[in-house]
Formats: C-alpha cells, sequence, structure tokens
C-alpha cells in the first residue's frame, strides 16, 4: 500500500514535496504521485525535478481512464459523467535520502 500524494495543476513547487517526503519517509512505504487532466504533465515535472536531484526512484508508473460525476452548472442539478485521463507514480525515497537532505540543507546554511 503507498501513501497517495495528489498534485493538482496549479500546485506547489518540487521542494514542498521533497518536504512531504520527508515527512514519510519513515513509514518505509512507497508514495503514489497522482495526477488528473491537466494535472498530468505537471505531476510528471514533480517527479522527474525529484528523480534528478537524486531523491527518489520510480518504481512504476500506470495511466487510466476515470469517470468522474461533474454538475453542468450552479442552476442545473443534473449530472453528467466525464471522462478524464489520470496517471500514477510510485516512487520510493532512496536509501541514503536522509544523508543527502541533510547534506543539502548544510550547503544551504553556508
Amino acid at each position: 500500500m503507498s501513501i497517495l500524494i495528489p498534485i493538482s495543476a496549479n500546485s506547489k513547487s518540487s521542494s514542498y514535496y521533497a518536504n512531504l517526503i520527508k515527512t514519510h519517509i519513515s513509514k518505509g512505504q512507497p508514495l503514489e504521485f497522482s495526477g488528473l487532466g491537466l494535472a498530468i504533465s505537471r505531476t510528471i515535472k514533480i517527479v522527474e525535478d525529484l528523480k534528478k536531484a537524486g531523491l527518489i526512484t520510480v518504481e512504476k508508473i500506470e495511466t487510466s481512464i476515470v469517470e468522474i460525476k461533474t454538475r453542468q452548472s450552479i442552476d442545473n442539478p443534473e449530472y453528467y459523467i466525464q471522462q478524464k485521463p489520470k496517471i500514477s507514480i510510485i516512487v520510493q525515497p532512496v536509501e541514503n535520502f536522509s544523508e543527502i537532505v541533510l547534506q543539502r540543507m548544510a550547503a544551504n546554511q553556508n
């Protein structure tokens, strides 16, 4: 079972997600970054940034189409089903994640 981290199209920076990984690393579980629709490219960029920084390894990438129940408008109470693409990327923090983070913190203080 992985810890789900949903990404929105207007989400936070890669450093925010690096800090989020730090909070979950002690749990020893994989993390799942998930993006829906317009957030797919943002999800990929965040994972790539964390991977290039040497903080994670990618274990699995899945794509799918999900159905979302959406209201037509505020005035119209009827719903319709909308299909949206989804990406899920399962990652694992690298073994020496804590050491890398401490080294970077020390370098930023100097």
